[in-house]
């Protein structure tokens, strides 16, 4: 958790004055966790990704964004990709029940979009990659 303060200042009249200071705390209330399905894959398995989200505030998260790099990394200048998203592969639950109008767009990274995650909630995007 991190700790923030916080000071106002007031001028007028050429004199500045300024506030007490307050500290507060922010609360994660929203987590996410990915996961593979399988623990060993060999070249051209599909991979099935699971990616929880917990909302555990007291207001929903509308219309988030997943982006997956699918393992890309850099070698000799040149950046690779090795995973491939499978076309239609998505699947989409807020708190247990499917549901439509995620989308996936596959690109040098995989970006899913249009994830609710309700109050005190859950989210579990599924998909697969190859």
């Amino acid at each position: 958790m991190a700790i923030f303060t916080n000071q106002a200042t007031l001028s007028y009249n050429n004199t500045t004055t300024t506030s007490n200071i307050v500290t507060g705390e922010i609360i994660e209330v929203l987590s996410a966790a990915k996961n593979a399905v399988d623990d060993e894959y060999r070249f051209g398995d599909t991979v099935t990704y699971v990616v929880s989200i917990v909302n555990t505030g007291t207001a929903a998260f509308n219309n988030l964004t997943i982006t997956d790099d699918l393992g890309a990394y850099t070698a000799s200048g040149v950046t690779r990709t090795p995973l491939t998203y499978v076309e239609d592969s998505l699947a989409y639950y807020a708190n247990g029940v499917l549901q439509t109008g995620a989308t996936a767009v596959a690109g040098p990274s995989l970006v899913i979009s249009g994830i609710n995650v309700p109050a005190g909630g859950n989210a579990v995007v599924i998909y697969n990659a190859r």
